[in-house]
């Protein structure tokens, strides 16, 4: 690609497109017209390998379309020629004779679209002889209109240079405008042998569809006029494969921007609008259909987004809108391929190892589309903004289908039958066509087969309006082809000398015939097989079927007794179908069952369950004290034996009842036998109380005076005085109280008004006292009650100095009188 080509290309990039981006319109190809892609910067895919691999054989400068350009092969996959909308290049890569100056340009979206010229078929090579190529000029805002520009058409005959192809006289002809929409879409007529062109008026609301025939270009166009009035921008315009829907991007450069979609109808060529999404910044550029033209893609830059286009409404379609891609930049062209998928150009990509996006399953909503963006390689060739705007369905695809099989015959048509003038079906031994042994001219003929397993060849020759051709079917019938009588018997199992049901002569499906043996004879034990013989010219094949004749059995079951509860099934019925009345079996109430066999020669029998009450009983466990009086719990009237046979009151232990009844399970009691404790002492530190009491166990429970009784044996912080501990333990069996004195007083006091230590006193809980405090000289201070606060530290109103003091204190000790003596100290 040369400098001023990049520059023109950049340039036109920039100035119109935001973002980069892709999308593409067409159908899907069963031949192999469309199997070679040149395309970019001399890059190019050959379809006719799966996966497609890169085209490297153009020669240096033999390709640039910085955008639009198309391909043309033969039916056979081989290049017939290609171009950009400037020139046209033939198969070996030279400019065809009298085909540059063309009046398209490379950096129009869509620049050129190969339009087959109808009835020049040529079924020897394999393509057309001759072909129409229309051309739209580049739209750039900026560029003066050009009389000698607009959408034009030039006239291509193969078989001119040799049969490497030339563009005749008929050269850039004029169809319309001085500026285009840079769009333009082929699409095959109904009739099976026309083309429609469709192409944008710029400035206006009308679309001009063209219609070539045998008859040549018509440039009258069919006119439709749609609410999408749009001006000379760039993008893309595809048809769906069905032929029934357009698709049309316009950029956000343009006023008009948005994705709309059409109906088109090819056989009047006239479009009417169906959706429109104007959502604001989404740069549309490219745009395609699936295969099933079901789904509808649109490139917008960084982002892929795909559309359900069998939504009834345009909000419904709105809301189908999914993105695909989010992320990658330079999303232009979009092209559906030979291979079905979806190929996206991608011009940020130019280097050694570009790589184009594909959309794998474009048939598949969401993401299960499969979207690769750098799947593709181009072998070195330059991605830009275009793929080939490739046409599909060259000659209509015919191929011959078996629309019914008979016994000893096929009913055939043909799959593409539109303007088929005439029709030549023969048929022929496949190990010796030349013998023809059926012929018919109908379009959906009968053939009859001589004989089965044998190897056969159909073929058709056609003439229609457009082209002829041959088609070819081998076939070999069989046996199979005859059908299978079918019979709706209501059973074929009997019981001896049971009236059974006549053996019909007609089937259900209509074949009448006949039963060897002619009835059903039931006297007899055991399997009769009887045949059914079509009558001749049935077209049906023998049947058999197995009669069997069953003697009348009984069924006994053996009745059974069970605890209330227990777990019971139904017996076995020995491989008799058939149902229980009740179908449930209880095991809580007695009840008799009834089998009924489905087999009528089994009679029905009864089956008897009794079931037995449980008498559940239970005891709770029971604490005595040593030595103490414990007889056996009452058993609620249940007869039954104990054990061991005797309690002791002395050890503990666990007895069991067992009942007589055998539906009332044994049951336990336990006994605890709780040990009497009878020697207690305390001791005292400080103020805290500690009980000691001999072979102490979990049991016994500890109480300071009337408090709440304690698992621990130790009271702390316990006041002075005279106080009660009592010991017992949960069952009563130990009772043991004993009386504690506890003595403390302050050892020095500060009466200095701060809230602590400001008096001196002694109190004792539970015990009378005399308290009279001394000087060092013995002299009387004070004599403190109980009721009093204490000793602030003075005498007769004055301080007394910080020193030793002594105090006399006469209490009562649990009820013993005694006189204690001792000293503090008064600090200041």
């Amino acid at each position: 690609m040369g400098s001023f080509y990049k520059k023109i290309f950049f340039e036109k990039i920039t100035r119109r497109l935001p973002y980069l981006f892709i999308f593409y319109c067409v159908s899907v190809m069963a031949q192999g017209e469309a199997n070679i892609w040149y395309f970019g910067g001399n890059a190019g895919l050959n379809f006719n390998n799966n996966p497609p691999t890169p085209l490297l054989d153009l020669p240096a400068g033999g390709m640039f379309s910085s955008e639009g350009c198309s391909t043309i092969s033969d039916s056979d996959g081989n290049l017939l020629f290609y171009t950009n909308g400037e020139k046209v290049w033939n198969r070996i890569f030279q400019i065809m004779s009298n085909g540059d100056n063309l009046a398209g340009h490379n950096s129009s979206s869509q620049s050129s679209a190969i339009i087959p010229y109808p009835g020049t078929y040529n079924f020897i090579k394999k393509r057309f002889d001759r072909y129409f190529l229309v051309t739209l000029d580049d739209y750039s805002a900026d560029a003066p209109v050009a009389a000698d520009k607009g959408v034009r058409f030039s006239e291509i005959d193969m078989n001119l240079d040799n049969g490497l192809g030339a563009v005749t006289v008929n050269k850039n002809s004029h169809l319309f405008g001085t500026t285009t929409t840079e769009k333009v879409c082929v699409v095959p007529h109904s009739n099976g042998c026309d083309y429609w062109v469709i192409c944008k008026v710029v400035d206006s609301n009308d679309f001009y569809t063209y219609r070539v025939s045998s008859s040549g270009f018509n440039t009258v166009p069919v006119i439709s006029t749609t609410s999408l009035f749009v001006d000379a921008r760039p993008g893309q315009m595809k048809v769906s494969p069905n032929h029934k829907l357009l698709s049309f991007t316009v950029p956000t450069s343009s006023i008009y921007y948005g994705f709309y979609v059409f109906n088109f109808d090819n056989n009047t060529g006239l479009i009417t609008d169906k959706f429109t999404d104007r959502t604001s910044g989404e740069n549309q550029y490219g745009t395609e259909f699936s295969p099933d033209s079901k789904v509808l893609y649109k490139c917008s830059g960084r982002r892929i987004y795909q559309y359900d286009v069998t939504t009834n409404s345009n909000s419904d379609f709105i809301a189908s809108k999914t993105t695909i891609m989010s992320s990658t930049n330079g999303l232009l062209s979009m092209q559906l391929a030979p291979d079905e998928k979806i190929y996206i150009a991608r011009p940020i990509l130019n280097s050694p190892n570009g790589r184009i996006g594909v959309i794998n399953n474009p048939n598949l909503l969401g993401l299960n589309c499969d979207y690769v963006a750098e799947q593709q390689y181009i072998g070195g060739g330059i991605s830009l903004a275009g793929l080939p705007n490739q046409l599909n369905y060259l000659v209509p695809h015919n191929s011959i289908v078996i629309e019914n099989e008979l016994c000893n015959g096929l009913q055939l048509s043909l799959e593409n039958n539109n303007n088929i003038n005439s029709y030549n079906w023969q048929l022929a031994y496949a190990n010796n066509p030349l013998v023809i042994i059926g012929t018919s001219t109908d379009s959906n003929p009968t053939l009859q087969f001589p004989i089965p397993n044998e190897d056969y060849v159909i073929t058709c020759s056609i003439i229609s309006d457009c082209y002829s051709n041959t088609y070819k079917l081998l076939f070999t019938p069989n046996d199979l082809n005859y059908s299978t009588p079918i019979f709706n018997f209501s059973t074929l199992t009997y019981c001896q000398n049971q009236v059974p049901d006549t053996l019909p002569l007609t089937s259900v499906d209509g074949i009448a015939g006949t039963w060897q043996p002619s009835s059903v004879n039931t006297t007899n034990i055991g399997i009769t097989t009887y045949t059914f013989t079509p009558n001749q010219g049935q077209c049906a094949n023998p049947i058999t079927i197995n009669v069997e004749i069953n003697s009348e059995i009984s069924i006994n079951f053996t009745d059974v007794s069970i605890c209330e509860g227990q777990s019971i099934a139904f017996p076995s019925t020995n491989n008799v179908s058939g149902v229980w009345v009740p179908a449930i079996v209880s095991n809580t109430n007695s009840n008799t069952y009834t089998f009924i066999p489905d087999e009528g020669c089994f009679n029905s029998a009864q089956w008897t369950v009794v079931v037995n009450q449980n008498n559940n009983i239970s005891f709770e466990d029971t604490a005595v004290c040593y030595g103490g009086i414990i007889t056996f719990p009452n058993t609620n009237g249940i007869i039954g034996t104990w054990s061991p046979t005797s309690i002791s009151n002395t050890q503990s232990g666990i007895y069991t009842f067992t009942p007589n009844n055998s539906c009332s399970p044994p049951a336990t009691w336990q006994v605890l036998v709780v040990e009497s404790f009878s020697n207690l002492t305390i001791s005292t530190y400080n103020t805290t109380i500690i009980a000691n009491v001999d072979n102490v166990n979990s049991l016994l429970l500890y109480q300071l005076n009337n408090g709440n009784f304690q698992d621990s044996n130790t009271f702390e912080n316990v006041n002075p005085g005279c106080h009660t501990v009592n010991v017992t333990d949960i069952y009563g069996c130990t009772n043991l109280s004993s009386s504690v004195f506890v003595f403390d007083y302050p050892k020095f006091f500060s009466p200095n008004n701060d809230g602590y230590n400001d008096f001196w006193n002694v109190f004792l809980e539970n015990s009378d006292t005399t308290l009279s405090i001394f000087d060092r000289y013995g002299k009387l201070l004070k004599q403190i009650r109980q009721d009093e606060v204490g000793w602030d530290g003075t005498y007769n109103g004055y301080k007394l100095p910080s020193t030793d003091y002594w105090f006399v204190l006469d209490y009562d000790e649990c009820g013993i009188k005694r006189t204690f003596k001792s000293h503090f100290t008064l600090i200041r």
